[in-house]
């Protein structure tokens, strides 16, 4: 599961990485970044790439969520004492309500 996370982990790692080039060389700067665009496109760092690394992303993403609802959630239901479940549930709740998940910026904003 740990290997799985750091699959997804990296791949996110390089969606993020794709989109901040293409917006960063796409927009506004088409014209004086015309050979770093090249360059990223030849390097396969185009909207072809952006799709496939997405598309892998989902694929991790939906076998390790199946693995973790189908194996590592039972189990750890058959496991944990109801008082250690609840703690864990807790914790989640603590966690969930310290993210702040930033809202998407357009390619212009950079």
């Amino acid at each position: 599961m740990r290997r799985e996370h750091e699959e997804i982990h990296a791949q996110a790692a390089l969606f993020r990485r794709t989109l901040h080039e293409l917006n960063q060389v796409e927009h506004p700067a088409i014209v004086a970044g015309g050979s770093r665009l090249a360059s990223l496109v030849a390097a396969g760092a185009g909207a072809e790439a952006l799709g496939t690394t997405g598309a892998e992303i989902v694929r991790l993403l939906d076998l390790h969520f199946s693995k973790e609802e189908t194996i590592l959630f039972p189990m750890a239901r058959q496991v944990l004492s109801p008082e250690a479940l609840e703690d864990v549930a807790q914790r989640i709740e603590t966690l969930e309500a310290e993210v702040t998940v930033p809202e998407p910026r357009s390619p212009r904003e950079g």
